[in-house]
């Protein structure tokens, strides 16, 4: 009978061991498993940081080169006049970064100068009848007066010098552009 009882008392300890290997078993399984992931997942996260980081230095590199060394003319829409010689235009701006959040919303308005010198342009469209094949310019252009302009024209501004990186400037001349209508602006309105 005492061979029973040990033979018993071995064969409950080899299934508790046998038992207790099986959960160490799944348990290690599980721990490993998890730990797999989580290296597989902090790789993922640092396989994106660095693909952002890479993809931001490559638009900044493309957008920084696209950047003129010198601006003698500006695209934009009239805003606000200021006087008869005077006006605030919204500058489009086809250099700058679309990825960038911009600081100052105003950074893109301009004081526009005009004088006695400034030449004053208007284009329109000349009708089918008067295009030919072989002149494949679309508009006549007519001089017009400061007073002929208007708050939402979009115009072209030429300078004598680098307006770049100035907020106000005189204007050498101003051709009031209805071609120009269909491109997209950002609009922010001025505060008087």
């Amino acid at each position: 009978m005492l061979d029973k009882k040990l033979s018993l008392k071995k064969n409950c300890i080899h299934i508790f061991l046998f038992l207790f290997g099986i959960a160490l078993i799944v348990f290690g399984s599980n721990l490993f498993i998890s730990m797999q992931k989580t290296v597989f997942e902090k790789g993922v996260l640092q396989g994106k940081t660095e693909g952002r980081l890479e993809m931001k230095k490559e638009i900044q590199e493309f957008f920084t080169s696209q950047d003129p060394e010198e601006v003698f003319e500006i695209v934009g829409r009239i805003a606000m006049f200021l006087g008869q010689d005077s006006f605030i235009v919204r500058v489009n701006t086809r250099y700058a970064n679309p990825f960038e959040d911009k600081e100052d919303p105003k950074a893109d308005a301009r004081l526009v100068r005009i004088n006695e010198q400034t030449e004053l342009i208007k284009r329109l469209p000349k009708s089918p009848e008067e295009i030919s094949l072989k002149n494949d310019i679309l508009y006549n252009e007519t001089i017009i007066k400061a007073l002929d302009l208007k708050i939402g024209d979009e115009i072209i501004i030429e300078t004598e010098g680098d307006v770049k990186n100035v907020s106000e400037f005189f204007a050498k001349k101003i051709i009031v552009n209805p071609f120009l209508g269909n491109q997209e602006w950002s609009y922010y309105p001025i505060e008087e």
